[in-house]
Parts: C-alpha cells; structure tokens; sequence
C-alpha cells in the first residue's frame, strides 16, 4: 500500500498544507492511521474515497498541532556573472511566484485543481474523492483555473520578460 500510495499522500497532504517539512510529518502520520484503522475501510467501496478522508483528518490535526505558519517568502539567491545561473534563478523565481499564485487559492479549489490538472482525475472521479457533488467539482476546478490564470497575468510582466530573454 505505500509504495503505490505514498506520492498520492504526499502530493494531497502538500497541497493541503503548503509546507513540504510539514507534509512529510503528515503524510507518515497518514500511513499510521491507515494501519491502524485498515479495518474501518469497506472493501466494496472505493478506496481512494477513504484514504482522502484519512488525509483530511491528518491534515487538521496537523494544523491543530502547529498552528498557522508564516507564509513563505521566496529564498534568496546569490548570483554571479554567469547568465546561465542568472536564467536559472530568474526561472527559479517565476517558478516560486506560480506556486504562490496556486498558495493563494482556497483549499477547496487547490484540491480540485490537484486532481485534476496534476494528477490526471477526471472532475467526476475527483468529485468522488472529495465527497462533493460532480457538478461541483466542475464548476470548482474552472473557478480554480480561471482564478490562477488571473492571479499568474497579474504577474505577468516578469513571465513576458523572462520569454524575451530566451
């Protein structure tokens, strides 16, 4: 079960929680529970259902247990004359930049738009994981698109800028 589930954890756990160090913690905290209370997942359901709701769990509890964190702020980076490192550290940059954009969604929407634009879900089965109705996860998961969309043109400028120095 872990080996093929672990990323899966990891991967909702992160999106969840926005901290990496975090997550981890959560994920193996996911894993425990899972073992623990195996019992309680009815095998003629599905089983990516249970497991989310595993996560859910964890996840609270994990914000219970460290209260919010700061946001992060992106790390910075020394550079040299080089124009590749600089390439490589502007990248770097708008990279952080889009993952502060996809931060700033609500959970909700962060969630849906994991599922299906990362992890390769159709909005129904996404629906199905999430415990929410199919047209929601639809209208959630274009709310989700169109909002990082917004959030990332907003931003644009220094995207525009880094395509033109390539």
């Amino acid at each position: 079960m872990t080996e093929r589930w672990w990323p899966t954890i990891l991967r909702w756990v992160t999106v969840q929680l926005r901290d990496r160090n975090l997550a981890e913690d959560a994920a193996q905290d996911v894993v425990v529970r899972v073992i623990r209370h195996h019992g309680s997942c009815d095998p003629n359901r599905d089983f990516g259902g249970w497991l989310y709701k595993v996560v859910k769990n964890c996840v609270r509890d994990a914000r219970a247990r460290q209260g919010k964190r700061a946001s992060r702020e992106a790390p910075q980076v020394e550079t040299s004359a080089r124009p590749d490192l600089d390439r490589r550290v502007d990248l770097s940059r708008a990279a952080t930049r889009a993952l502060q954009a996809f931060d700033e969604l609500p959970t909700r929407q962060r969630e849906v738009l994991d599922l299906c634009d990362r992890q390769g879900f159709k909005p129904t089965e996404a629906a199905r994981v999430l415990g929410m109705a199919p047209g929601t996860a639809r209208a959630t998961l274009h709310q989700a698109r169109r909002a990082l969309r917004t959030r990332l043109l907003a931003r644009r400028s220094d995207v525009l800028e880094l395509l033109r120095d390539s």
